[in-house]
């Protein structure tokens, strides 16, 4: 039995994997919107898209998620929702190996080989909604374990109740099914009775779907069927989105090219060409230690775990592994890959990671685990079986390295992205804000622009998230169009009339928010900020203690900079006064003397000043 010792760093892997993701924030548009979304919408979402469970537990989960007003308590209660999966795999892993190595090996795959994304991924998007889920399931398939082997009718009962919460939140878990036959398999002398309770819910609430979506139509491209069927786009589609975390796929050990090398990381394949092998190598400077000691702890425990308790595995363990890892493997994805949308996404637009991966990755560890484990168990040489627990634990090495190098430059540029969602909170909870009347005009076309990944704010986003946060309703303007339509509006002309403005320093992750009450505003900026804005006062709220930050900005006197007092507060604000401040032009470089600081002014003055 594997050392106190194992568990322990293993569930250190597993910690300093998630403990960077309390400081992201939204990562799709979908997470954008059920944040404010009232409970009762989900009635029209479900007759939309002939939906059903999208009116019970999938809408009651979604909601709940985002019950705390703070982002960090959002996101620790997701992460916890994800140690609870990975907790049940390793449970549900140990009941159907009966082998610890096995077990140990998949959690290690796990947790030092995972991923991140930008795309659709359940590390920081869709919170609770398809975790919880996959936590019941996983409690279905030990309960049904149990119930077999204990011959107990209340487990099997608890098990089919399990399941049947299960498909109150996806398609997925339909065809998911098939992941209760390698349990039944392990208990020869149990019938097929013992699955009647878990075949009615499902044809009952297979039945409840079938009615609900003949009534209600779906007019969701996200889950209907094609006028014609192409058998290659959907292999493609199901291949993709299955396999994207195998090692041999698209997950790469030297990485890949990244819209986020700026943060750090590997992001070039040396193998490419000279030009990529001197970027890539570049890229080195931005190595930390703290790679070097996950990857070497993780091999450290895969070799311990190889060369001290590998087992041979019977043909009776491997059919049942090798059966539950391919239903998980491809089964989440079959029902997107059936769909023109999703085809659409793999075979056109290049997507790589959705829902179903998630899952699927939990499979290919199963699989990865299993195989190193009875490989090095059945070669009885020592030199040999020495050489395969190195080269197993030297491929857990060079993944790891890689996989955290990558998953920083990710979650990096995550975390920049919600800097802008901390500003407009800081904002919110200010005096300044509180003297605004509700109806007022307040331009801010760079609260629109898009940095990174799928959180691209919408028109009318930040009115809604405004009001669900402040109970304030206010006319805020993103685009050259609305702004354009609201001054030609004579009916708010009387209307008070604000700007708003977001900047960043693209070489550091903290950014700036600029408020100001206007004397003078009319179009004719840049594309990015289509507006000009005059005004005598501004307040510019920061984040990030102890930054030297040197304020430019230009007004009737001319080019300006002052030094903003450093603060050890982890939000603080600045009030600005002058006269006649072109507050496009305000700009908050941070560490001047690295930046250069007259290239700096140069720039801004010749991009945003009128």
């Amino acid at each position: 039995m594997p050392s106190a010792s194992i568990a322990a760093a293993v569930g250190l892997l597993l910690f300093t994997f998630l403990l960077p993701y309390l400081n992201t924030g939204y990562a799709t548009n979908d997470d954008m919107i059920i944040a404010y979304h009232p409970y009762s919408g989900y009635v029209e979402w479900a007759r939309a898209q002939g939906r059903l469970y999208l009116m019970s537990l999938h809408a009651l989960t979604a909601s709940a998620a985002h019950a705390f007003r703070d982002m960090v308590l959002i996101k620790a209660v997701s992460l916890l929702a994800i140690v609870l999966n990975f907790a049940l795999f390793g449970w549900l892993v140990r009941r159907l190996t009966g082998s610890a190595a096995v077990t140990w090996l998949a959690l290690l795959a796990w947790a030092a080989l995972q991923r991140d994304s930008w795309e659709h991924y359940l590390i920081t998007s869709a919170p609770l909604v398809y975790t919880v889920p996959l936590s019941l399931f996983f409690l279905s398939l030990i309960t049904l374990d149990h119930g077999l082997e204990k011959k107990s009718k209340g487990m099997l009962l608890l098990s089919a109740v399990l399941y049947a919460l299960t498909l109150h939140y996806s398609e997925m878990f339909y065809v998911l099914a098939l992941c209760f036959l390698p349990v039944l398999y392990r208990h020869p002398a149990a019938s097929w009775k013992s699955l009647l309770f878990h075949g009615a819910f499902w044809a009952l609430m297979a039945l409840l779907y079938a009615v609900w979506r003949a009534t209600h139509p779906s007019a969701y491209d996200g889950n209907s069927l094609g006028t014609s069927f192409q058998f290659r786009d959907f292999f493609r589609t199901l291949w993709t989105y299955s396999l994207s975390g195998f090692p041999t796929c698209e997950y790469q050990f030297f990485g890949e090219v990244s819209r986020f090398s700026q943060f750090g990381g590997v992001s070039l394949n040396p193998l490419h060409g000279l030009p990529e092998l001197t970027a890539w190598l570049q890229n080195f400077r931005h190595f930390e230690p703290a790679w070097l000691l996950r990857a070497a702890l993780a091999a450290g425990v895969a070799w311990a775990l190889l060369r001290r308790f590998a087992v041979a595995l019977s043909f009776s363990t491997w059919a049942v592994i090798g059966t539950f890892a391919v239903c998980l493997v491809f089964l989440p994805n079959l029902p997107h890959a059936l769909t023109p949308k999703y085809q659409f996404w793999v075979c056109q637009a290049n997507s790589r990671i959705y829902v179903g991966t998630y899952y699927s990755f939990f499979g290919i560890c199963l699989l990865m685990g299993a195989a190193a484990c009875h490989l090095t168990a059945v070669v009885r040489a020592g030199l040999t079986r020495n050489t395969i627990a190195a080269s197993f634990a030297a491929l857990v090495f060079a993944g790891t390295l890689s996989v955290s190098a990558w998953n920083e430059a990710e979650v990096t540029s995550k975390a920049y992205s919600h800097k802008r969602w901390e500003l407009v909170d800081d904002f919110l909870s200010s005096s300044s804000f509180q003297t605004i009347p509700a109806g007022s005009i307040v331009c801010a076309p760079t609260l629109k622009t898009r940095s990174f990944g799928c959180a691209d704010p919408f028109p009318g986003y930040w009115n809604a998230y405004v009001l669900h946060k402040t109970g304030k309703a206010l006319n805020i303007l993103t685009s050259k169009e609305e702004m354009e339509a609201a001054f030609r509006d004579t009916t708010s002309a009387s209307a008070p009339r604000y700007y708003l403005k977001y900047s960043a320093d693209h070489n550091r992750p903290e950014g700036c928010l600029l408020f100001s009450p206007v004397r003078d505003l009319q179009m004719g900026g840049s594309a990015e900020d289509p507006v000009l804005a005059v005004g005598d006062e501004a307040d510019l709220f920061f984040r990030a203690p102890n930054v030297r930050r040197i304020l430019l900005f230009r007004d009737e006197t001319g080019e300006r900079a002052m030094e903003v007092p450093s603060s050890s507060a982890r939000s603080f604000a600045f009030h600005l006064t002058g006269k006649a401040i072109r507050l496009n032009s305000v700009f908050a470089v941070n560490n001047p003397d690295a930046l250069g600081l007259e290239s700096v002014i140069r720039k801004s003055f010749r991009q945003s000043s009128p």
